[in-house]
């Protein structure tokens, strides 16, 4: 309560609440496309970003969608999540590699990298957004040596000639036959 007496005044019970600044992250790109390998030989190059923040309470849990992973290193180290620590309210600008994970099937690829507190659920409403696709292997033919000598005559066949037709996941090639 309040009382005065003699022009004095005497306060009780007074609580003071502060409500933090909210934490904002930065993230000067939020999206990263092209990200391609031929099937059965992933995973695909890495891209990078940065994210910075201030005003954290809390470490920075950066989350990639399943068929991608993340790392602080280009070269090792990738996996689905990382935390980020903090410092004093602040995460210093910070590079993030990402890449398609190895062993995808051919189609395209699209999520979200996300970023959250590691102590609470729920995020910040900045993702990044990943795009990429696996494509079917070539298969290329190789003639050893030019195919010559393939005339014949009337109502007969010619010399039959042979090739070598290297690649993976071999497919059926539209006017050629097996002979064996």
């Amino acid at each position: 309560g309040l009382a005065a007496a003699s022009y004095d005044f005497y306060v009780d019970n007074i609580t003071l609440a502060s409500t933090p600044p909210p934490a904002d992250i930065t993230l000067p790109q939020n999206l990263l496309t092209g990200y391609t390998y031929q099937e059965g030989a992933g995973p695909s190059a890495s891209q990078s970003f940065t994210i910075s923040g201030e005003k954290l309470t809390d470490h920075i849990l950066v989350t990639a969608p399943a068929t991608f992973e993340i790392s602080l290193s280009a070269a090792s180290g990738y996996a689905a999540t990382l935390t980020l620590p903090h410092s004093s309210d602040t995460l210093a600008s910070t590079t993030i590699y990402a890449r398609m994970k190895p062993g995808l099937v051919a189609g395209s690829y699209e999520g979200n990298i996300t970023f959250s507190y590691a102590s609470q659920p729920g995020g910040f409403d900045k993702p990044v957004t990943v795009r990429g696709f696996v494509v079917k292997p070539t298969i290329v033919a190789v003639a050893v040596d030019p195919l010559t000598n393939l005339d014949y005559i009337a109502c007969g066949q010619s010399v039959g000639r042979s090739f070598i037709v290297s690649g993976t996941k071999k497919q059926r090639i539209p006017g050629f036959r097996r002979l064996i």
